[in-house]
């Protein structure tokens, strides 16, 4: 699979053209994330039937910037940076809730009863939410960490970031045969997939 990945034009609160187009690295520079905690992480971009999958930082308020999404925008990058030498991917591991398999036949079972069952779904899935630091290895590492470092240029992008005592690497893998499960080549200037958003809802055309 070779993925040539190009920045997906996207905007902000709504999709085109009445959403407005979110601010670029390149435009405020590479100061306005550094020394911000991160609040958590998350895949961001909705395209209609699918989501883009862009990464997401939230990133803490501070003295000069609103809390704010800081995004890759480029296809799937929620699965295939690497964080500490590893994918993203390889250090979450949701599992299954003991309560899927039971709600799965129960709705077999009820048919077109089965709308009965949505307040028991949205338990289990909140359930999910307020364990999903025992599940997600990723958001252990970086929540409450903060970005002491960073080095985004044209061709990579490296932040690193500390909690406690601990240094956190999150990059852009290099092209390769590893790079998103095959060979890849990222087209893109980092410094223009990486955007801000206030709101976190972007919305895009893949």
């Amino acid at each position: 699979m070779v993925l040539d990945l190009e920045v997906i034009p996207c905007t902000e609160d709504a999709y085109a053209p009445h959403g407005k187009t979110p601010i670029t690295l390149r435009e405020v520079g590479i100061e306005r994330i550094l020394n911000r905690r991160i609040v958590k992480w998350a895949t961001k971009g909705s395209s209609g039937q699918d989501g883009a999958g862009f990464f997401g930082l939230l990133l803490e308020r501070n003295h000069k910037y609103h809390r704010e999404w800081f995004i890759l925008s480029l296809a799937r990058s929620g699965s295939w940076l690497l964080l500490d030498d590893k994918g993203l991917d390889s250090q979450i591991d949701r599992g299954e809730m003991p309560c899927e398999p039971i709600l799965a036949v129960s709705a077999r079972l009820l048919g077109p009863f089965s709308i009965l069952l949505l307040p028991f779904f949205a338990i289990c899935e909140l359930f999910r939410k307020l364990i999903r630091p025992f599940w997600d290895g990723v958001l252990r590492k970086l929540s409450g960490s903060r970005i002491i470092e960073a080095t985004i240029t044209e061709n990579s992008s490296t932040l690193k970031m500390k909690k406690r005592s601990t240094i956190y690497v999150l990059e852009v893998p290099l092209p390769g045969p590893t790079f998103a499960r095959g060979s890849g080549i990222i087209k893109a200037n980092h410094l223009d997939a990486w955007i801000f958003s206030r709101s976190g809802k972007i919305y895009c055309r893949i």
